[in-house]
């Protein structure tokens, strides 16, 4: 069984890291990326996330990173789609058990969002987003694994301590948008606040700078509840 289990995860591996993120299909996935942002994506964010406003605390590095934010609702990752990638490839790590149990929906995810299949436990997702990374690709990580309430994981400090650098975000309004449970999506404002990059080799460190600052930048009270 555990021979299986790894022949699976290689194939899906595959498919999913070298083929549409940086292998012979990276131009075509990019390319559907593109096409949902502007048909589907783009309208929804117009349609429910509005106004939208970004703060900058500074300069984005121009370098790839993790870009590591508070998760309050489905709809913060297409409104941080819209804000962080532009000008650079953005990649979402997405929980494995939840989006990618079926195929076909893990292939369709990841080729309308570039998302990509990371476990909530184990080493497998940082060293996709390490691969990633190497690849210049920057990531988008949620450290709290689940939407809500919630201390970071520590795998943010683990990719920092090989030299990631971690770029903090706050998003607010959107568990206004579509909170946990909700079948349909409500129009609010929302706000996306990026703070200044953390650079340092301390995991411990990089993780308890990294929450401290999301939970300043997105006023969450629920960030690092236990």
């Amino acid at each position: 069984m555990a021979t299986i289990g790894m022949d699976d995860e290689r194939r899906r591996r595959e498919w999913l890291g070298s083929s549409l993120f940086v292998g012979r299909l990276r131009n075509a996935g990019k390319f559907g990326r593109m096409v949902m942002r502007w048909l589907i994506w783009s309208p929804m964010r117009m349609l429910f996330c509005s106004p939208l406003t970004v703060y900058h605390e500074a300069k984005l590095p121009r370098e790839p990173v993790v870009f590591v934010a508070n998760h309050a609702s489905h709809a913060d990752t297409v409104v941080l789609l819209e804000v962080l990638a532009r000008g650079r490839p953005l990649a979402v790590a997405a929980a494995d058990d939840y989006w990618f149990k079926d195929t076909l929906k893990g292939l369709a995810l990841a080729g309308s969002l570039g998302a990509f299949p990371f476990p909530r436990e184990g080493a497998r997702g940082l060293r996709r987003t390490e691969e990633l990374l190497a690849a210049g690709w920057s990531v988008l990580i949620y450290p709290q694994g689940t939407r809500g309430g919630g201390k970071f994981r520590s795998g943010i400090g683990r990719l920092a301590a090989a030299g990631a650098v971690l770029v903090p975000v706050g998003v607010v309004g959107t568990r206004h948008v579509l909170p946990k449970g909700a079948k349909r999506p409500r129009r609010h404002a929302v706000s996306v606040h990026i703070g200044e990059a953390l650079r340092t080799r301390d995991a411990q460190e990089a993780v308890r700078r990294a929450e401290q600052a999301v939970a300043e930048l997105s006023h969450d009270p629920e960030l690092g509840a236990a």
